[in-house]
């Protein structure tokens, strides 16, 4: 599981840097966090092939990276005064972030607590779907329902415990 780090991460460094237009770049735009931190910040989403992606984000004097490796390009490539990065207790991509220059922000999220919000997320969107349905048309995947009811099941008693750590 690729970890987010959240939007309070976004949003905390944001906070940090002082900048007339900010930029945002995102392989899910329609992300309710990119969407929250696009509204509350005023800023600019960029849609490019990836190639173009690390090219224009490079040129930055401030840049705040995601949990990963392209984002880490970007970071390395750059010459940029200010680079935030997630430091969380659980990588998929081993130590990449070693650059004593960039700003580790620590993340507190256990990867229990990221899968739960995640299926939280895909319980909503299924129960969205279902509102958009008629119901005699949502019986007609029954199969598709009773994974979903599962599902949802399955997200709630995981609940409790994925709060507590």
């Amino acid at each position: 599981v690729h970890l987010n780090p959240g939007f309070n991460y976004y949003q905390n460094c944001i906070n940090q840097i002082n900048f007339k237009r900010g930029f945002i770049s995102s392989d899910s735009p329609n992300n309710k966090i990119v969407q929250d931190l696009i509204t509350m910040n005023n800023l600019t989403l960029i849609n490019l092939p990836a190639e173009e992606v690390i090219s224009f984000g490079k040129n930055f004097g401030n840049l705040i990276l995601s949990n990963g490796t392209f984002s880490w390009w970007i970071g390395f490539l750059s010459k940029a005064n200010h680079v935030f990065y997630p430091e969380m207790s659980r990588k998929w991509h081993g130590d990449i972030f070693i650059d004593p220059t960039w700003n580790g922000v620590k993340i507190r999220r256990s990867l229990r607590r990221a899968i739960s919000d995640f299926l939280s997320d895909l319980v909503k969107v299924r129960w969205s779907l279902r509102l958009a349905l008629s119901r005699n048309l949502w019986r007609r995947w029954p199969v598709l329902s009773r994974n979903l009811r599962r599902l949802k099941l399955w997200v709630r008693s995981r609940r409790g415990r994925a709060g507590a750590s």
